[in-house]
């Protein structure tokens, strides 16, 4: 991938200035030969799927590409909501997701009322040591749904919290 044969950062500080820039991006994409690539950075933005990731799928889409790379390698997780946006865009028929809470609580969502309008893409999703939380759990759901995952074992979290209010 173009980010990985970049050989203009040669210091570690110049790598480390690298990496925090493209922190700030949430996805960087492109296309060739029939495959496209989508990085996610972070889940940490509920409009990331409708702002972000849609219209690159679409326009792949538009190009005849069928075969997406999904890296979420570095990925540190975030928000679910933006992770079942993603997965519900990939879909292959309406579903349900329970999440097994650390309590005695368990919470059902229901994320897919339809296909996803990209169910018919070829996914390889890349991972690393640094996937974690929602990034692991979208992986692993793409997963089940017999896509290809590539890479490290994952941060091994893949758990997900809640904010309490402390008065």
């Amino acid at each position: 991938f173009p980010q990985d044969k970049d050989t203009r950062y040669k210091t570690p500080a110049e790598v480390k200035a690298r990496k925090q820039a493209e922190k700030l991006q949430k996805t960087s994409h492109w296309e060739k030969d029939g495959v496209g690539y989508l990085k996610i950075n972070s889940f940490d933005k509920e409009e990331l799927v409708s702002e972000e990731v849609e219209p690159v799928l679409r326009e792949f889409k538009k190009k005849g590409v069928r075969k997406l790379v999904l890296d979420l390698r570095d990925n540190l997780g975030g928000m679910l909501l933006p992770t079942f946006g993603l997965l519900d865009l990939f879909s292959r028929q309406k579903g349900l997701f329970l999440v097994e809470m650390r309590t005695k609580y368990v919470s059902l969502f229901e994320w897919t009322q339809k296909k996803g309008p990209y169910w018919d893409f070829k996914i390889a999703v890349l991972v690393n040591q640094e996937s974690a939380s929602a990034s692991e759990i979208g992986a692993g759901i793409l997963q089940l749904w017999g896509h290809t995952i590539i890479g490290t074992g994952t941060y091994a979290k893949g758990s997900v919290q809640a904010p309490i209010k402390l008065s």
